[in-house]
């Protein structure tokens, strides 16, 4: 077997040119003889048994020299990867192959190779980055808040809908005189100071009275998400069946004790101002690690292939469509077809980023020695598990089923570590 190895100019793609001699070929492709005639039936003869000649003209000589070739290129691909020192990402390609009788058997081939990373100058650096600070009055805020979420629905005793009030309606939209599609509800429950209906919907509502009919005129869109009806205009029939107020808990001991652990409003004012304390200084301490990460990803210096973009974007996508249509109950794939080409961009510049990052954090680990330890890998599944509202029985098995999960848990926990070594080798103001 000879191989001849010859990378690109960028160290992305080698191509490789195997040569098995006639023996070697000679014997995988018996072999292969023997496996194909032990799986499919011949007439006339029994398993296994069929002469060579009537195996060749009943598979074709082609499909036993691909069975040959494939048998062959694993120890091939093995050799050259090891003895080159390839440091490949994907398994290697068969480009094309030559396979005759009595001569020597030539495959071409080619394999994505991980692209160098240039990276030099990343400790001892100094950066600027906005200071968070605390609002006014954020714990009153916070108290008023509560009180808020705390407000219970009563019936109104005014007739006529308001802003802040909710109300309980019957609609039915139409577009061209016809009806939409799920576009129609009864006694829906609607906040209107907080709606997530289509813009001019509840502002439409306020004004009118207790049991009153009419219309309102929208317009959806022009980036709704169903394609069939964005952009365009359409007529809400509506009626008010209730209107319903927020009533306001008096701020005081019994407020406190009814939505929290403490005694008095005073216990709960200390314990609020505890906490946003310590979200400023925890929230200072990520935007530092954040700016020093973020800066020192862009002194990097890497070649991203487009096909290592176009799988990535593929994984965002899945990613997306996952997140999205739980969330949402929408299929991400409808929004897709639209071909929007800005969303596409998008996907492919933040794929392009999470390869650059990945690549530049790997290198820094391996110069720094940074490693994960099972200990920190388990932690991080634990927190998946957390996270998620579900067991480490659950995560194991989706682990177990998908390899990958295992793989991007430990990139994150990898990238976590390089962050926090980043951010005590380097400085950051804050403005």
């Amino acid at each position: 077997m000879e191989i001849k190895v010859e990378k690109n100019e960028n160290n992305t793609i080698a191509k490789l040119d195997i040569t098995f001699d006639e023996k070697e070929s000679q014997k995988a492709y018996d072999m292969s003889c023997r496996r194909i005639a032990n799986s499919v039936n011949i007439a006339g003869f029994r398993r296994g048994k069929a002469p060579k000649h009537i195996l060749e003209k009943h598979v074709g000589t082609d499909y036993i020299k691909r069975e040959a070739i494939e048998s062959m290129l694993p120890k091939a691909f093995h050799k050259a990867i090891v003895e080159n020192n390839l440091d490949i990402i994907v398994e290697p390609s068969v480009l094309d192959y030559k396979f005759e009788k009595n001569e020597p058997v030539v495959v071409k081939a080619e394999v994505e190779l991980k692209p160098e990373v240039k990276i030099e100058n990343y400790k001892d650096l100094t950066f600027e980055t906005e200071k968070y600070t605390r609002k006014e009055n954020d714990v009153q805020e916070e108290l008023d808040n509560l009180v808020k979420k705390s407000a219970e629905l009563k019936t109104a005793q005014h007739t006529q809908a308001t802003k802040d009030d909710s109300v309980v309606i019957d609609f039915k939209g139409f577009i061209d005189n016809e009806p939409i599609e799920h576009g129609e509800g009864k006694d829906y429950l609607l906040d209107l100071a907080n709606s997530a209906f289509i813009p001019g919907f509840a502002e439409g509502i306020v004004g009118h009275n207790l049991n009153e009919e009419f219309d309102i005129n929208v317009k959806f869109p022009d980036d709704y998400h169903d394609e069939k009806i964005k952009g365009k205009d359409a007529i809400f029939k509506i009626k008010i069946n209730e209107i319903k107020e927020r009533i306001m808990p008096e701020l005081n001991d019994e407020f406190a004790k009814k939505v929290s652990s403490f005694q008095t409003l005073d216990e709960l004012k200390a314990d609020i101002e505890k906490y946003l304390k310590e979200y400023e200084e925890k929230e200072n301490i990520r935007r530092k690690e954040k700016k020093i990460f973020d800066e020192i990803m862009k002194l990097g210096e890497v070649t991203v292939t487009d096909a290592m973009i176009e799988r990535e974007s593929h994984n965002l996508l899945n990613e997306y469509a996952a997140k999205f249509d739980a969330g949402t109950g929408i299929e991400f794939g409808k929004l897709l077809e639209t071909k929007n080409p800005q969303l596409m961009e998008n996907i492919k510049e933040e794929a392009k980023n999470r390869i650059k990052n990945t690549l530049i954090i790997a290198k820094i680990a391996q110069n720094e020695n940074i490693q994960v330890t099972p200990q920190e890998l388990q932690t991080k599944i634990e927190e998946l598990a957390y996270a998620y509202n579900t067991s480490l029985d659950v995560i194991y098995e989706e682990i177990r089923k998908n390899s990958n999960i295992l793989h991007g848990i430990g990139q994150q926990a990898l990238m976590d570590k390089v962050s926090k070594f980043l951010a005590q080798k380097n400085t950051v103001n804050l403005i």
